[in-house]
């Protein structure tokens, strides 16, 4: 079950979740988005989206500076490598987003990771790894849910010897972690460390 009092909420208004849901189709038709399931695809666009917008409301609401690139289309090795950038004392950090419909993150418990990244991107896995919950309400907005944080280093060596699956849906492999190595206070003591756009 979700330690739902210890998380941080942001509710995103339907007018931006029709956006992107129109912005994902437009994407997967720029891109040639073929062989694989395309509404699938399009779906974890748009929760990719969701939660990176929650998140720079919960970095605005605490006046962090930061830098977000935003929403990419074209070329894959053209993307943006961090979801966002943060300072530290003026020492620059990166934060990435990892995003799980609400119902699965609390029916299994665990954070899935894409295995090809693990194995040939690791130079690029952020500082900070973020996990949120996206859920629909009854507006048809959507709450989005930050539930925790890890450390890079962390991150990889649990993710070193992580369960391994194949999801038909994504047709990719995924690593695996327990929900539980994610951390609310660290992802709460880094909000507060932060440096705020007055320094």
């Amino acid at each position: 079950m979700l330690d739902e009092k210890n998380s941080i909420e942001i509710i995103v208004p339907k007018i931006l979740v029709d956006a992107f849901k129109l912005l994902a189709k437009q994407k997967i038709t720029h891109e040639g988005w073929t062989g694989r399931n395309t509404d699938r695809k399009a779906k974890n666009f748009v929760m990719c989206w969701l939660s990176e917008y929650a998140w720079k409301e919960v970095l605005g609401n605490k006046e962090i500076k930061y830098i977000h690139e935003g929403i990419y289309v074209g070329p894959v090795e053209y993307s943006p490598k961090s979801d966002f950038i943060v300072w530290e004392k003026d020492v620059k950090k990166s934060i990435g987003i990892r995003s799980r419909s609400y119902d699965q993150l609390s029916k299994y418990m665990e954070v899935s990771y894409p295995d090809d990244r693990l194995r040939v991107e690791k130079e690029i896995i952020s500082d900070y790894i973020i996990i949120c919950s996206i859920k629909d309400t009854l507006s048809g907005g959507v709450l989005v849910q930050f539930f925790g944080a890890i450390k890079r280093k962390d991150f990889l060596e649990k993710y070193e010897n992580a369960e391994k699956k194949f999801s038909p849906i994504n047709q990719e492999n995924f690593r695996l972690l327990s929900l539980k190595e994610f951390s609310y206070e660290l992802m709460s003591e880094k909000i507060s460390a932060f440096d705020r756009r007055s320094n």
